[in-house]
């Protein structure tokens, strides 16, 4: 830390003018962005809207023409089927071939997958015959909706019924069924037409343009709920709570087709945009619901760009602050004090205390392994006292000029320490790569060519190791305090050696 006062109320000056500068960019930014982000989102979600009111329609329409053909089919197997009624003529058999014979005709000029089979349906509430098969035994449909509403309301013209899965084929449907009248007015049963929803499910694949996580509903009277897109998991059936809330909330509405948004509640899991529309040809009504929270979810998702943008543009302006700031605090700190070692030339300790921050904190983003080597050179005190300072000066040059050789890349920071100490400083690399470098030093160090009379010892030197990842649990003098230690172990354990530092070691082993 800087000790003048003089420099410490200009790098405060300096310092206070760059946050406040800051502060005020960052604002302007953030509420240009927020604002920006707003409208986008408004108009995202209209936009949804449309196109869940437009999907509304589409749905309508697909299951009114299928609808369509289903009575036109059974309005041409009426007639024959109640000119036998009326004759005391008709058997399952005869019935069977006029369902038949109706659907290969209608068949020839109107293609619809979706029609599954057309029954027929005797008054006691038995299928006795499909377009496909006589049934033996007959298939009981008292229970079904669009049986039950003919059998009650004689002069009902048509019923549909709600989605169910088929006695006959197993499958997903939904029926419309008009009644059979004879010619004394007795309903003597009806004809129904199956229609496979899993047809119609294909066709709304390609035809809605809907976000995800869309459901479609479609409601008859009374709530009951004919088809329902996507289908429901095996087992799990519609929520007839959730629909009917829906639907008794669209009820509640006079127009005929709109969007409403409905809150959370305890009937509501989550809140909704409903597009609704309303069929003038058979009075159902089909709404398409969406979470809101997957509209926000979708709307993220399409500006992922944008949001990264303006993320890097927020992330840049403070680096670029922090950058100037920086360089500001460092300019007034260099008319105090230098970060090189007068000797050496390299740096020294203040200046790796200001460097090695800033790789720790890369280290505990990334994860990667830092290490360090704390070099000390070997009876350097008795090496000075035997052949003087300006000897032990070139020994000290010497090993630096060893040390820069072997730590090359522009990354690694090697500092004198102080005395003859040496800390070598290696990011995004692990304890192998970093006893590697240091046998590679301890070589090198072995063949320095220093000549001071006769009976020159060998120059060597006692380095520690230490590797960490960085972690918010500990400090970067960690590293460089552990490193400290393996090294007095080297140099108790003999010299001319690394030793990596392990858990338990601790103090300095003279």
């Amino acid at each position: 830390m800087i000790s003048d006062p003089y420099i410490n109320d200009g790098i405060s000056i300096i310092r206070k003018k760059f946050i406040t500068l800051f502060i005020v960019l960052a604002l302007v930014n953030s509420i240009g962005a927020f604002f920006f982000l707003r409208k986008s989102l408004i108009d995202y979600q209209n936009q949804v809207k449309q196109g869940l009111l437009r999907d509304a329609h589409i749905v309508n329409d697909i299951l009114e023409s299928n609808l369509s053909d289903a009575s036109r089919l059974l309005d041409v197997a009426r007639v024959q089927i109640l000119k036998l009624i009326n004759q005391n003529e008709l058997t399952d058999q005869a019935a069977h071939k006029i369902l038949e014979d109706s659907k290969k005709v209608f068949s020839s000029y109107v293609t619809n997958d979706a029609l599954l089979l057309t029954l027929y349906i005797n008054k006691d509430g038995l299928v006795r015959a499909t377009s496909k098969d006589v049934l033996k035994p007959p298939v009981d449909v008292n229970d079904r909706l669009h049986y039950s509403l003919l059998k009650n309301t004689p002069n009902k013209s048509m019923a549909i019924g709600e989605l169910v899965t088929s006695r006959i084929t197993e499958l997903p449907t939904f029926h419309i069924a008009i009644p059979l009248i004879d010619s004394q007015g007795q309903f003597r049963g009806t004809l129904a037409a199956q229609i496979l929803t899993g047809k119609i499910e294909n066709s709304l694949d390609e035809s809605l343009d809907g976000i995800a996580g869309a459901h479609v509903i479609t409601h008859l009277d009374g709530g009951h709920i004919a088809f329902s897109y996507p289908r429901p998991l095996a087992g799990g059936g519609v929520d007839f709570n959730v629909g009917s809330y829906i639907n008794g909330q669209i009820n509640a509405d006079s127009h005929s087709e709109g969007v409403i948004s409905l809150p959370s509640s305890l009937r509501l899991p989550e809140s909704l945009y409903v597009a609704f529309s309303k069929s003038s040809l058979y009075g159902f009504q089909t709404s398409v619901s969406v979470a809101m929270r997957m509209v926000f979810l979708s709307f993220l998702k399409i500006n992922l760009f944008l949001l990264i943008y303006i993320g890097l543009a927020a992330v840049g302006s403070i680096w670029i602050m922090w950058r100037f700031y920086k360089s500001a605090v460092v300019t007034e700190n260099a008319l105090l004090m230098s970060f090189t070692d007068e000797l050496t030339g390299i740096k020294n300790r203040r200046a790796l205390d200001s460097e090695f921050s800033m790789f720790w904190k890369e280290s505990l983003r990334t994860k990667n392994p830092i290490s360090a080597l704390f070099i000390d050179i070997d009876h350097f005190k008795i090496f000075n006292d035997t052949f003087g300072h300006d000897a032990g000066d070139e020994v000290l040059k010497a090993l630096v000029a060893v040390l820069l050789k072997a730590v090359r890349r522009p990354l690694d920071i090697c500092c004198r320490w102080g005395g003859e100490e040496f800390v070598v400083i290696l990011p995004n690399t692990d304890e192998l790569g970093a006893t590697q470098k240091a046998n590679e030093i301890l070589e090198k160090v072995r063949n320095i060519p220093l000549i001071f009379g006769e009976n020159h010892p060998q120059i060597t030197v006692s380095i520690g190791i230490s590797t960490l990842v960085a972690a918010q649990n500990c400090k970067a003098n960690d590293l460089v305090s552990m490193a400290d230690q393996a090294m007095y172990v080297a140099k108790h354990t003999g010299r001319d050696r690394c030793v990596k530092y392990r858990a338990g070691m601790s103090g300095k082993v003279q």
